[in-house]
């Protein structure tokens, strides 16, 4: 998170008559490259932080059991695609490509950072925070032709 946004979600919260003005400001700072708007008005809001972690982790727990053998990722598609039917504003990014490499440089993973914002039970704008994990399960020629995935917000 930008220090930017902290600075702005810490004035919406001492301030709450500026809460209002603030919220267009709070949406532009979510990403530096301004892909998303926050979207308020969803299953998540009104709800505590550990009501929406649990909610979220219960859905995408559905998608992450087992091995997968494909080229696509298809349990990240279908993570999103089930938050998306809920109406949910689930944003995935990953950085550097988001393969992580063994010190032989053998591909060992693949990361992906979640940000899952809403308005909690005190009408406080506020975003959940995880990752998905694809870790390699495959043979040493290809090891992410076989893959278990971990995935979790808090």
């Amino acid at each position: 998170m930008s220090t930017l946004r902290k600075r702005l979600i810490r004035l919406a919260y001492d301030n709450p008559e500026m809460r209002a003005p603030l919220t267009p400001l709070l949406r532009m700072s979510r990403s530096p490259q301004g892909q998303w708007e926050a979207k308020y008005g969803t299953l998540l809001d009104g709800k505590t932080r550990q009501q929406a972690t649990r909610l979220v982790n219960k859905v995408m727990d559905r998608y992450t059991k087992g091995f997968f053998r494909d080229d696509f990722w298809k349990p990240i598609h279908d993570i999103r695609k089930a938050m998306e039917k809920l109406k949910v504003p689930f944003h995935l990014s990953v950085k550097n490509g988001g393969y992580k490499k063994d010190k032989e440089g053998n591909l060992i993973s693949k990361q992906w950072e979640i940000e899952v914002p809403f308005m909690n039970n005190k009408n406080r704008p506020t975003c959940l925070f995880g990752v998905i994990v694809c870790s390699a399960a495959g043979s040493v020629d290809d090891p992410l032709s076989t893959y278990d995935v971990v995935a979790y917000v808090n």
